[in-house]
């Protein structure tokens, strides 16, 4: 696979549906319903048929719950969602539907990579370049992006929120087993 090729972004969607929500509420404490979702379409089910009852948007990524994100999408609109991600650098077309936070949008690993770091450059996002610099043979810079300008998305609060919910899912959630060993948070940043 290519960094260019597209794949189907799965669980990552949650995470925009929250970056929404956050700009627009207050953070990882709003209330999450997390039971079966219907009505307008096919129903919507969690893993298993579990009932996750109401909980707080941190909670519900931990557990990875379908119904309350489908709520939550609902709640701050699709078409805000897709701007926040395009916002962050993804570029793909992305479908106005409520199953977009179920991961049904097709983006590349570029893109994807490029809208976490604007989480973990503090909601700073920077276009993604792969060359810093370039100097001809006598040492001059023809090339120099060593001091990119970026472009505030969301405040450093929500970053840090969103990072607090992206930490419960590898400390105590669905991909716990990907915790990695050092405790190392969003790419080797750490400013808390």
């Amino acid at each position: 696979m290519e960094c260019t090729d597209k794949v189907v972004v799965g669980i990552n969607d949650k995470q925009l549906v929250a970056l929404e929500c956050f700009e627009r509420f207050d953070g990882c404490g709003c209330k999450l319903v997390g039971r079966k979702r219907g009505g307008g379409g096919e129903p919507v089910y969690n893993n298993d048929k579990a009932d996750y009852g109401t909980r707080t948007i941190k909670s519900a990524f931990g557990v990875s719950s379908n119904t309350a994100f489908i709520r939550l999408l609902l709640s701050v609109g699709v078409d805000k969602v897709i701007e926040m991600a395009h916002a962050m650098g993804i570029t793909s077309d992305l479908p106005a539907v409520a199953g977009l936070t179920l991961g049904i949008g097709s983006v590349t690993p570029l893109e994807m990579a490029d809208a976490y770091a604007t989480v973990a450059n503090g909601g700073v996002h920077y276009d993604p370049e792969c060359i810093i610099s370039i100097e001809d043979k006598n040492g001059n810079v023809i090339v120099d992006n060593t001091d990119p300008t970026g472009e505030r998305v969301f405040s450093r609060e929500v970053a840090r929120a969103a990072l607090d919910c992206m930490e419960v899912v590898i400390d105590n959630g669905t991909g716990k087993a990907a915790r990695p060993d050092n405790r190392q948070e969003a790419g080797g940043h750490s400013w808390k």
